[in-house]
């Protein structure tokens, strides 16, 4: 893709040594104006669990939103780079069904690496986002947004559930290590989106 930085080096641990320097900050949910640190609320809960043989991070949160707010939110795929930072190009470039076929562009911040790839996408509607990687960067990726009731009226309990192996430079056990860093923001990020007004947050 146009624009799109490639590694071509012969020193790969010399590589690894600058990517493990620079992608805690890099995953780092940010903003382009100040704000005020955001408090990770203590439901916030992030960990590691065994699915089909991979270990997958696993990630939840409460929502002060009725699930049908939080799907809103969710499957507004036009506004999602505005919701997460990283994501820096989202577009759908096919439909079959509840099946979509959308090309992402992520880049973490600080750095001129790109991530482009295509993912298929299946919306169980309203509870339950499946996606897997079909093409582009990353050696694999699949994951989930599952939504259930709360345990209060109209709060809504999501889990998001990812596996990233990035191939050589960028292994699973690596990418599990940095979700740790940027996995609350993006939760919280979509908290705050779901529970205000508008369907996206600036």
């Amino acid at each position: 893709m146009d624009g799109l930085k490639r590694v071509n080096c012969k020193a790969p641990c010399l590589i690894m040594a600058l990517l493990i320097a620079l992608v805690p900050a890099a995953y780092a949910d940010s903003s382009c104006t100040p704000v005020a640190p955001v408090a990770i609320p203590s439901d916030v809960k992030v960990m590691e669990q065994k699915i089909d043989g991979n270990t997958c991070t696993v990630a939840t949160i409460t929502v002060n939103a009725p699930s049908d707010k939080v799907w809103q939110v969710m499957t507004d795929y036009d506004h999602t780079p505005k919701l997460f930072r990283n994501l820096k190009y989202c577009k759908i470039i096919g439909i079959n069904g509840n099946t979509k076929i959308i090309h992402q562009v992520v880049q973490p911040v600080i750095t001129p690496i790109k991530f482009d790839y295509v993912v298929e996408l299946t919306e169980t509607k309203p509870r339950l986002i499946k996606w897997r990687r079909i093409s582009g960067s990353l050696k694999q990726l699949m994951g989930s947004w599952e939504l259930f009731d709360g345990e209060e009226t109209n709060t809504t309990k999501i889990v998001y559930t990812f596996y990233i192996d990035g191939g050589f430079l960028l292994p699973a056990w690596f990418m599990r290590l940095q979700a740790k860093s940027y996995v609350p923001n993006t939760l919280i990020r979509l908290k705050q989106a779901s529970e205000t007004p508008s369907k996206s947050i600036e």
